[in-house]
């Protein structure tokens, strides 16, 4: 089963529900923020190097998170839709393969890290995931 999620920010987006060992899709608008985290403006991707999006097991603030997921723009998991640059918002489609949480369950965190031309990364927030064990049928 394949289900598709659209996300218009990562700041405050809700908590989604997946089932480890299933194809999903993240349709992800990605934006500048002010101070208070409310969007601004469209993030221009078209001159980009790198987006990742990570998906890490949630953690007490002074624990380190390692990434359980690591989906990239270079090798195909993460597609520009539409790039931003003509100041209508971005499209950004993260696939995530039933492999990569076939073996995964609990509460985790999303990020996106978006790498500029110039090299600069910028880290656009986070929201939740909780992964179900996947029911068997033996």
């Amino acid at each position: 089963m394949t289900r598709v999620r659209q996300l218009s920010n990562l700041h405050g987006c809700e908590t989604i529900f997946m089932n480890g060992g299933s194809s999903e899709f993240l349709f992800l608008s990605l934006y500048h923020t002010d101070i208070d985290g409310e969007p601004t403006s469209p993030i221009d991707l078209s001159t980009i190097n790198e987006i990742e999006w990570l998906l890490a097991p949630r953690s007490v603030i002074r624990e380190k998170s390692v990434a359980k997921v690591h989906a990239k723009y270079t090798t195909g998991e993460v597609v520009i839709i539409s790039d931003g640059s003509d100041g209508q918002p971005n499209r950004v489609q993260v696939t995530i393969a039933p492999y990569s949480t076939q073996n995964l369950v609990g509460a985790f965190r999303h990020q996106v890290i978006v790498t500029d031309g110039g090299g600069a990364q910028f880290v656009l927030g986070m929201g939740d995931i909780i992964i179900n064990r996947r029911i068997q049928t033996t």
